[in-house]
Protein backbone atom coordinates (compact mmCIF):
# COMPACT_ATOMS: atom_id res chain seq x y z
CA UNK A 1 0.00 0.00 0.00
CA UNK A 2 3.25 2.20 -0.02
CA UNK A 3 4.13 1.78 -3.61
CA UNK A 4 5.99 4.12 -5.57
CA UNK A 5 8.53 4.53 -8.80
CA UNK A 6 10.00 7.30 -7.97
CA UNK A 7 14.43 7.11 -7.45
CA UNK A 8 15.26 6.89 -3.72
CA UNK A 9 16.88 10.14 -3.85
CA UNK A 10 13.55 11.65 -4.88
CA UNK A 11 11.35 9.32 -2.14
CA UNK A 12 13.45 10.65 0.29
CA UNK A 13 12.94 13.76 -0.35
CA UNK A 14 9.26 13.64 -0.41
CA UNK A 15 9.72 11.54 2.87
CA UNK A 16 11.41 14.16 4.11
CA UNK A 17 8.98 17.24 3.53
CA UNK A 18 6.00 15.02 4.14
CA UNK A 19 5.29 16.94 7.35
CA UNK A 20 2.26 15.43 8.16
CA UNK A 21 3.73 12.21 8.64
CA UNK A 22 6.76 13.54 10.13
CA UNK A 23 4.81 15.87 12.61
CA UNK A 24 3.55 11.98 13.66
CA UNK A 25 6.40 10.18 14.16
CA UNK A 26 8.01 13.57 15.90
CA UNK A 27 4.84 13.40 18.74
CA UNK A 28 5.51 9.78 18.90
CA UNK A 29 9.20 9.85 19.71
CA UNK A 30 8.80 12.83 21.90
CA UNK A 31 6.35 10.70 24.11
CA UNK A 32 8.28 7.35 24.01
CA UNK A 33 11.93 8.20 24.10
CA UNK A 34 13.30 8.37 26.98
CA UNK A 35 16.56 9.70 28.04
CA UNK A 36 19.25 7.21 28.29
CA UNK A 37 17.26 5.03 25.50
CA UNK A 38 18.90 2.78 23.45
CA UNK A 39 16.80 3.29 19.68
CA UNK A 40 16.96 1.47 16.49
CA UNK A 41 16.39 3.43 13.38
CA UNK A 42 14.76 1.06 10.79
CA UNK A 43 14.97 2.16 7.54
CA UNK A 44 16.43 5.40 8.70
CA UNK A 45 16.85 7.16 4.79
CA UNK A 46 17.76 10.47 5.44
CA UNK A 47 18.70 10.18 9.33
CA UNK A 48 15.10 12.29 9.83
CA UNK A 49 14.59 9.60 12.95
CA UNK A 50 17.60 9.56 14.48
CA UNK A 51 18.18 12.68 14.92
CA UNK A 52 14.69 13.03 16.44
CA UNK A 53 15.53 10.23 18.66
CA UNK A 54 18.55 12.18 19.85
CA UNK A 55 17.19 15.60 20.56
CA UNK A 56 14.72 13.52 22.84
CA UNK A 57 17.91 12.33 25.09
CA UNK A 58 18.85 8.27 23.42
CA UNK A 59 21.87 7.76 24.07
CA UNK A 60 22.65 5.13 21.30
CA UNK A 61 20.81 4.56 18.02
CA UNK A 62 21.24 1.86 15.69
CA UNK A 63 20.36 3.43 11.85
CA UNK A 64 19.88 0.43 9.69
CA UNK A 65 19.28 1.08 5.63
CA UNK A 66 19.69 -1.31 2.74
CA UNK A 67 20.30 1.69 0.20
CA UNK A 68 23.76 3.08 -0.36
CA UNK A 69 22.38 6.59 0.84
CA UNK A 70 23.29 5.47 4.24
CA UNK A 71 26.59 7.02 3.64
CA UNK A 72 24.63 10.34 3.00
CA UNK A 73 22.69 9.94 6.17
CA UNK A 74 26.07 9.27 8.03
CA UNK A 75 26.86 12.79 6.71
CA UNK A 76 23.92 14.13 7.99
CA UNK A 77 24.50 12.87 11.31
CA UNK A 78 28.00 14.38 11.88
CA UNK A 79 26.56 17.79 10.40
CA UNK A 80 24.88 18.04 13.07
CA UNK A 81 27.47 16.54 15.94
CA UNK A 82 26.01 13.72 16.82
CA UNK A 83 28.26 10.98 14.70
CA UNK A 84 29.34 9.65 17.82
CA UNK A 85 25.91 8.50 19.14
CA UNK A 86 24.86 6.47 15.76
CA UNK A 87 26.16 3.52 14.72
CA UNK A 88 25.06 2.93 11.07
CA UNK A 89 24.64 -0.76 9.30
CA UNK A 90 23.82 -1.36 6.06
CA UNK A 91 22.11 -4.00 4.72
CA UNK A 92 18.48 -5.44 5.18
CA UNK A 93 17.32 -5.55 8.42
CA UNK A 94 16.41 -9.42 7.88
CA UNK A 95 20.07 -10.24 7.59
CA UNK A 96 21.76 -8.04 9.86
CA UNK A 97 22.90 -8.00 13.74
CA UNK A 98 23.11 -5.22 16.05
CA UNK A 99 25.51 -5.93 19.47
CA UNK A 100 22.53 -5.17 21.78
CA UNK A 101 19.01 -5.20 22.11
CA UNK A 102 17.70 -1.66 22.44
CA UNK A 103 14.36 0.40 24.16
CA UNK A 104 12.43 1.57 20.87
CA UNK A 105 12.52 0.51 17.35
CA UNK A 106 11.74 2.93 15.29
CA UNK A 107 10.23 2.19 11.62
CA UNK A 108 8.15 3.77 8.66
CA UNK A 109 8.19 0.88 5.37
CA UNK A 110 4.76 1.16 4.27
CA UNK A 111 2.27 -1.29 5.12
CA UNK A 112 3.93 -4.43 3.31
CA UNK A 113 7.65 -3.38 4.20
CA UNK A 114 6.13 -3.42 8.21
CA UNK A 115 4.05 -6.27 7.81
CA UNK A 116 7.74 -8.37 6.96
CA UNK A 117 10.42 -6.76 8.95
CA UNK A 118 9.02 -5.50 12.11
CA UNK A 119 7.79 -9.03 13.40
CA UNK A 120 11.48 -10.09 12.62
CA UNK A 121 12.80 -6.91 14.20
CA UNK A 122 10.66 -7.22 17.51
CA UNK A 123 11.85 -10.82 17.98
CA UNK A 124 15.64 -10.28 17.55
CA UNK A 125 16.18 -6.52 18.75
CA UNK A 126 13.79 -5.20 20.88
CA UNK A 127 13.95 -5.80 24.71
CA UNK A 128 11.75 -7.74 27.01
CA UNK A 129 9.59 -4.51 27.77
CA UNK A 130 10.88 -2.30 24.40
CA UNK A 131 8.33 -0.63 22.44
CA UNK A 132 7.80 -0.34 18.15
CA UNK A 133 6.73 2.63 16.46
CA UNK A 134 4.40 1.41 15.15
CA UNK A 135 3.49 -1.55 17.02
CA UNK A 136 0.39 -2.80 14.98
CA UNK A 137 -1.19 -1.70 11.54
CA UNK A 138 -5.06 -2.22 10.93
CA UNK A 139 -6.99 -1.88 7.69
CA UNK A 140 -10.25 -0.56 6.87
CA UNK A 141 -11.99 -1.39 3.44
CA UNK A 142 -15.75 -0.51 1.96
CA UNK A 143 -17.40 -1.12 -1.16
CA UNK A 144 -17.02 1.41 -3.89
CA UNK A 145 -18.08 2.28 -7.37
CA UNK A 146 -15.25 3.98 -9.68
CA UNK A 147 -16.59 3.34 -13.74
CA UNK A 148 -13.97 5.04 -14.37
CA UNK A 149 -11.26 2.89 -13.18
CA UNK A 150 -12.99 0.48 -13.61
CA UNK A 151 -13.26 0.82 -17.28
CA UNK A 152 -9.78 1.69 -17.51
CA UNK A 153 -7.81 -0.74 -15.47
CA UNK A 154 -10.79 -4.04 -16.18
CA UNK A 155 -13.28 -3.67 -18.68
CA UNK A 156 -10.00 -2.77 -20.88
CA UNK A 157 -9.44 -6.08 -22.00
CA UNK A 158 -13.01 -7.06 -23.20
CA UNK A 159 -12.43 -4.70 -26.03
CA UNK A 160 -10.37 -5.32 -29.15
CA UNK A 161 -7.35 -3.11 -29.47
CA UNK A 162 -5.17 -2.66 -32.99
CA UNK A 163 -8.24 -5.40 -34.56
CA UNK A 164 -7.43 -8.47 -32.07
CA UNK A 165 -8.80 -9.76 -28.71
CA UNK A 166 -6.89 -9.96 -25.65
CA UNK A 167 -9.52 -10.65 -23.21
CA UNK A 168 -7.71 -13.54 -21.76
CA UNK A 169 -6.01 -10.87 -19.97
CA UNK A 170 -9.54 -10.03 -18.03
CA UNK A 171 -8.64 -12.46 -15.61
CA UNK A 172 -5.07 -11.75 -14.67
CA UNK A 173 -6.57 -7.93 -14.35
CA UNK A 174 -9.72 -8.80 -11.99
CA UNK A 175 -7.89 -10.18 -9.56
CA UNK A 176 -4.75 -7.34 -9.66
CA UNK A 177 -4.78 -5.39 -6.33
CA UNK A 178 -4.82 -2.16 -7.98
CA UNK A 179 -2.72 0.51 -5.73
CA UNK A 180 -3.69 4.58 -6.34
CA UNK A 181 -4.21 7.71 -4.21
CA UNK A 182 -8.02 8.72 -3.75
CA UNK A 183 -8.28 11.65 -1.90
CA UNK A 184 -11.93 11.65 -1.75
CA UNK A 185 -14.96 9.14 -2.48
CA UNK A 186 -18.52 8.86 -1.97
CA UNK A 187 -19.18 5.74 0.06
CA UNK A 188 -22.21 3.70 -0.56
CA UNK A 189 -22.37 2.34 3.14
CA UNK A 190 -20.28 1.83 5.96
CA UNK A 191 -16.53 1.25 6.64
CA UNK A 192 -15.16 -1.90 7.83
CA UNK A 193 -12.69 -1.67 10.71
CA UNK A 194 -10.72 -5.16 10.53
CA UNK A 195 -9.27 -6.26 13.71
CA UNK A 196 -5.27 -4.84 13.70
CA UNK A 197 -2.32 -6.81 12.76
CA UNK A 198 -0.09 -6.58 15.94
CA UNK A 199 3.31 -7.30 14.93
CA UNK A 200 4.38 -8.65 17.85
CA UNK A 201 2.37 -11.36 17.03
CA UNK A 202 2.81 -12.49 13.42
CA UNK A 203 1.08 -14.88 11.37
CA UNK A 204 1.30 -16.81 8.01
CA UNK A 205 -2.31 -16.42 7.10
CA UNK A 206 -4.52 -13.15 8.21
CA UNK A 207 -8.33 -13.59 7.89
CA UNK A 208 -11.21 -11.18 8.27
CA UNK A 209 -14.44 -11.17 7.79
CA UNK A 210 -17.75 -8.24 7.68
CA UNK A 211 -21.14 -8.07 6.07
CA UNK A 212 -22.10 -4.36 5.12
CA UNK A 213 -25.46 -3.49 4.78
CA UNK A 214 -27.19 -0.79 2.55
CA UNK A 215 -30.01 1.25 2.65
CA UNK A 216 -30.09 3.15 -1.01
CA UNK A 217 -29.97 0.88 -4.27
CA UNK A 218 -26.32 1.59 -5.27
CA UNK A 219 -23.50 -0.35 -7.62
CA UNK A 220 -20.38 -1.66 -6.43
CA UNK A 221 -17.39 -2.59 -8.45
CA UNK A 222 -14.57 -3.04 -6.15
CA UNK A 223 -13.47 -2.23 -2.25
CA UNK A 224 -10.93 -0.05 -1.60
CA UNK A 225 -8.76 0.15 1.29
CA UNK A 226 -6.48 1.91 3.48
CA UNK A 227 -4.38 1.57 6.77
CA UNK A 228 -3.58 3.60 9.92
CA UNK A 229 -0.05 2.88 12.31
CA UNK A 230 -1.13 1.96 15.26
CA UNK A 231 0.62 2.58 18.84
CA UNK A 232 -0.90 1.18 21.66
CA UNK A 233 -4.33 0.34 20.14
CA UNK A 234 -4.58 3.92 18.86
CA UNK A 235 -4.02 5.22 15.19
CA UNK A 236 -1.15 7.86 14.76
CA UNK A 237 -1.11 8.11 10.66
CA UNK A 238 -4.09 7.20 8.66
CA UNK A 239 -4.32 6.58 5.11
CA UNK A 240 -7.94 7.48 4.61
CA UNK A 241 -9.17 8.71 1.77
CA UNK A 242 -8.63 12.87 1.90
CA UNK A 243 -5.54 12.37 4.13
CA UNK A 244 -2.68 15.09 4.29
CA UNK A 245 -0.03 12.50 3.34
CA UNK A 246 1.89 12.48 0.30
CA UNK A 247 0.42 11.49 -2.46
CA UNK A 248 3.70 10.26 -4.62
CA UNK A 249 4.46 7.90 -1.15
CA UNK A 250 1.21 6.91 0.10
CA UNK A 251 -1.49 5.07 -1.60
CA UNK A 252 -4.86 3.01 -1.63
CA UNK A 253 -5.98 -0.51 -2.40
CA UNK A 254 -8.53 -1.20 -4.79
CA UNK A 255 -9.80 -4.56 -4.70
CA UNK A 256 -11.75 -5.08 -7.88
CA UNK A 257 -14.94 -7.54 -8.51
CA UNK A 258 -15.27 -9.32 -11.98
CA UNK A 259 -18.51 -7.82 -12.66
CA UNK A 260 -19.97 -4.67 -11.32
CA UNK A 261 -22.91 -5.37 -9.12
CA UNK A 262 -26.15 -4.04 -8.70
CA UNK A 263 -27.10 -3.51 -4.91
CA UNK A 264 -30.87 -3.23 -3.92
CA UNK A 265 -31.82 -1.25 -0.29
CA UNK A 266 -31.67 -3.94 1.99
CA UNK A 267 -29.10 -6.14 0.52
CA UNK A 268 -26.48 -7.01 2.41
CA UNK A 269 -22.83 -8.27 1.08
CA UNK A 270 -20.28 -10.10 3.14
CA UNK A 271 -16.92 -9.50 2.27
CA UNK A 272 -14.29 -11.99 3.45
CA UNK A 273 -10.20 -11.07 3.13
CA UNK A 274 -7.17 -13.37 3.37
CA UNK A 275 -3.59 -12.20 3.29
CA UNK A 276 -0.78 -15.06 2.99
CA UNK A 277 2.91 -14.13 3.23
CA UNK A 278 4.11 -17.86 2.43
CA UNK A 279 2.94 -18.02 -1.33
CA UNK A 280 3.90 -15.76 -3.61
CA UNK A 281 7.72 -14.44 -4.50
CA UNK A 282 6.81 -11.22 -4.66
CA UNK A 283 4.33 -10.04 -1.69
CA UNK A 284 1.71 -11.61 0.07
CA UNK A 285 -1.34 -13.35 -1.78
CA UNK A 286 -4.58 -12.01 -1.52
CA UNK A 287 -8.19 -13.13 -1.58
CA UNK A 288 -11.37 -11.57 -1.67
CA UNK A 289 -14.63 -13.11 -1.97
CA UNK A 290 -18.18 -11.47 -2.32
CA UNK A 291 -21.10 -13.08 -0.75
CA UNK A 292 -24.76 -11.55 -1.82
CA UNK A 293 -27.46 -12.30 0.57
CA UNK A 294 -25.62 -15.51 1.23
CA UNK A 295 -24.66 -16.85 -2.17
CA UNK A 296 -21.02 -16.98 -3.43
CA UNK A 297 -20.91 -14.31 -6.44
CA UNK A 298 -17.14 -13.83 -6.80
CA UNK A 299 -13.73 -15.79 -5.26
CA UNK A 300 -10.94 -13.78 -6.25
CA UNK A 301 -7.15 -14.03 -5.65
CA UNK A 302 -4.01 -12.42 -6.48
CA UNK A 303 -2.99 -16.57 -6.62
CA UNK A 304 -5.09 -16.24 -9.87
CA UNK A 305 -3.72 -13.35 -11.31
CA UNK A 306 -0.16 -15.10 -11.72
CA UNK A 307 1.17 -16.49 -14.94
CA UNK A 308 1.97 -19.46 -13.72
CA UNK A 309 5.03 -20.97 -15.34
CA UNK A 310 7.05 -24.32 -14.43
CA UNK A 311 9.26 -22.09 -12.48
CA UNK A 312 7.24 -20.25 -10.59
CA UNK A 313 5.72 -23.03 -9.04
CA UNK A 314 8.71 -24.58 -8.16
CA UNK A 315 9.06 -21.82 -6.33
CA UNK A 316 5.99 -22.09 -4.25
CA UNK A 317 6.44 -25.14 -3.29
Amino acid sequence: MCISAISPLEEHQVLLSDEFCQNAFSKMIELHVKKGDTVLDLGCGTGIHTLMALKNGAKKVFAIEMNPLIEVAREVIFDNGLGDKVQFIMGDSLEVEIPEKVDVIIANLGFLGSLESLPDAYKRFLKPNGLMIPDSTQMHFTPIEDDEFYRDMIQFWHQPKLGFSFSAFHRLAANHPFYFKLQDHEPTTEVAHLEAIDYKKPQNLYSWSHEFSFTNNTSINGYLGWYDFRLNGESFISTIPGSKLHPKLWSHIYLPLEKPLKICSEDKIKFNLSMSNELAPDGPVWRWQTLLNGELLFDQSTFKAMPLSDNILRKLQ
